[in-house]
């Protein structure tokens, strides 16, 4: 499910416990309104409220923990391709099928994470889309002199980094939990907000109050929704990097 409509399910469970806790305060005896009902209610809903207040911090502090460790690969990966790209250039010309190659796997990853460059980026026709060709390529270059034998090491040093980098990189999003996590919160939200509609006061300014904190709790579980796709959704990581790179292909 898209992280907004899980967002507009929290933000429907929420404002409607509210208003089943203010029907209830309607159809209730006044025993049940009581000071000691009161505190009861406010001691187990305080619990509740903590749990919720833990899981909602909890999911925000990994989710952008994921997202910067997602934006950080990238930049780092940009930058190994960006001294792969100098190798091979100084290697000389015997390495402009590599280059072209490596060009044409950059434009594919960048396509496959984000799909909206279509327009603007054109995607060569790969003629090996396997990710040990550039360093099957590298190897089977024959060094005239010691520089290009550093060259050649280097590069290869490069491209065995690239190769674990860009599978990390280019692994699928896991919605880990996301269904329990999201049931479980809806119940808590439920109770809570229940009991807010029960004694909160029936004017305007209560009914206000309620309705922003419900529309907090969820504008807080679609932040941690959307940061635990980095590469889609409104907030996700620039390409800007990877696409600076591309010209140092050519």
């Amino acid at each position: 499910m898209h992280p907004f409509m899980i967002s507009v399910l929290i933000l429907l469970c929420a404002v409607g416990g509210a208003g089943l806790g203010l029907w209830l305060k309607r159809v209730l005896p006044d025993h049940h309104s009581d000071d000691k009902s009161k505190d009861v209610v406010r001691v187990s809903v305080g619990l509740v409220v903590t749990l919720v207040s833990l899981v909602l911090s909890l999911g925000v502090s990994t989710a952008k923990t994921s997202f910067s460790a997602a934006e950080a690969a990238l930049r780092q990966s940009s930058a190994e391709i960006s001294q792969l790209a100098l190798y091979l250039q100084e290697y000389g010309p015997e390495t402009e099928s590599i280059r072209r190659t490596l060009s044409q796997q950059v434009s594919h990853s960048a396509l496959r994470l984000w799909p909206e460059l279509q327009g603007s980026l054109q995607e060569a026709p790969q003629a090996d889309a396997k990710p040990t060709a550039i360093a099957r390529d590298i190897l089977a270059l024959q060094p005239h002199n010691d520089y290009q034998v550093w060259l050649k090491a280097q590069a290869l040093a490069v491209a065995s980094a690239q190769l674990q980098q860009g599978a990390l990189i280019l692994v699928p999003a896991v919605e880990a939990a996301r269904v329990p996590m999201v049931l479980i919160l809806c119940i808590w939200l439920v109770l809570v907000f229940v009991s807010f509609g029960l004694f909160a006061p029936s004017h305007l300014t209560g009914k206000l109050a309620i309705a922003g904190c419900a529309l907090s709790v969820a504008a807080a579980v679609y932040l941690v929704l959307e940061l635990e796709h980095p590469y889609g959704g409104w907030i996700k990581v620039s390409p800007e990097p990877l696409l600076q790179v591309l010209p140092q292909l050519v």
